[in-house]
């Protein structure tokens, strides 16, 4: 059977607890949340991603008495395929970056540690999800995650919801060992079973939701995550890349600091060139995620010099236009950023690319007043 039907299998087991609890919550409760698996598209994908928010919200079907509604709404959603918040740019970012070119496709999972939210779209509160997931029984995301069997799984729910989880795995899990020793268990954990079958893939983790890992400037601990799921310590590259870049010839900066909003969009390393006045080279991430990697001629000084500017853009070679910020820029060769990188990244390979970007764009502008 595939993981969908095998899903489906569960979810009808649960059928009768399903219609009990619709006739108990009625129309104050919104639910339940059920998955619907692209099968070719998930076990295609480099890496198998579970990703569980806190409670479902924004469906207005109110406590469903069937699963084939639920199931119906979730494949037309399609992993909010024609719809963004910040929790689903950071699930879109971290498959981004794990899977790459197939990452368009339906080709991971999401549920919630709350199946149920109130019809308003809030949390139902701890005490209802406990009676919920304990006095009627519908506790079912163990047996999801032994269904879909993924590579990886990633709470993004916040520590708070922690006791929500626990209750669900009979209290043999746990959160409270570090991914390391710089960041807090708080903001990020490994999540382990600590007794029963290991249904847990060795990649699960736990950490806030979205929306705070914007507000409190985390939301690097997404890269972290999506790093150690590769194999690769988020640190390591930082700490390679800042010993690199920082014996780069022909650049005068000597305190290169590459920091953890490494990966951002927001993210640029600005070069200064000796023998250059007005103009430095950048480097620049388009996208968060390591995705959309470009590289350029960068105005710092906001010169506006048009015959100036028209004769860097003679340069380029991509066919883009310029634009006054970047009057010349171009791909990075790995565009997206995946394993392959940071192995070059750690094995030397890629600074080398980086000092060679470097030569060649000095020796296409020696003729102009840079």
């Amino acid at each position: 059977m595939s993981i969908n039907e095998d899903l489906k299998k569960l979810y009808k087991e649960n059928l009768s607890i399903i219609k009990k609890l619709s006739s108990e919550l009625k129309d104050d409760f919104d639910g339940p949340l059920l998955m619907y698996c692209w099968d070719e598209n998930f076990n295609d994908a480099n890496y198998k991603i579970l990703f569980i928010g806190q409670e479902h919200t924004n469906t207005c079907w109110f406590a469903n008495d069937d699963i084939e509604d639920p199931l119906k709404w979730y494949e037309t959603f399609c992993l909010a395929k024609n719809y963004n918040s910040t929790f689903w740019l950071a699930v879109k970012q971290i498959n981004r970056t794990l899977n790459g070119n197939g990452s368009h496709k339906p080709n991971f999972l999401w549920t919630n540690v709350s199946k149920y939210a109130t019809a308003t779209g809030r949390p139902v509160g701890f005490e209802k999800h406990n009676q919920i997931t304990n006095q009627f029984g519908f506790n079912i995301l163990a047996k999801e995650i032994e269904i879909i069997k993924p590579d990886a799984i990633i709470f993004l729910s916040g520590n708070n919801y922690d006791e929500w989880i626990k209750i669900q795995f009979n209290n043999t899990i746990s959160f409270d060992k570090k991914i390391n020793d710089d960041i807090p268990v708080e903001d990020l954990s490994i999540v382990k079973l600590t007794s029963g079958k290991p249904i847990l893939p060795i990649h699960s983790y736990r950490t806030h939701h979205p929306t705070p890992l914007s507000t409190q400037k985390k939301w690097y601990l997404l890269n972290v995550i999506s790093l150690s799921i590769m194999g690769v310590d988020f640190y390591e590259i930082l700490k390679k890349l800042n010993t690199d870049f920082n014996k780069l010839q022909n650049v005068k900066n000597e305190n290169i600091n590459i920091g953890n909003d490494f990966g951002n969009k927001e993210w640029t390393l600005k070069l200064e060139i000796s023998e250059w006045k007005n103009f430095g080279i950048g480097f620049q991430f388009e996208e968060n995620g390591f995705c959309s990697f470009f590289y350029g001629i960068f105005n710092d000084k906001n010169i506006q010099n048009k015959n100036t500017m028209d004769q860097i853009n003679t340069i380029h070679e991509n066919g883009e236009r310029f634009s006054d910020l970047w009057p010349y820029w171009n791909w990075y060769e790995q565009k997206s950023w995946n394993k392959k990188t940071f192995e070059e990244i750690q094995n030397g390979e890629f600074i080398i690319k980086i000092q060679q970007i470097i030569n060649d764009i000095i020796e296409k502008t020696k003729h102009l007043d840079m």
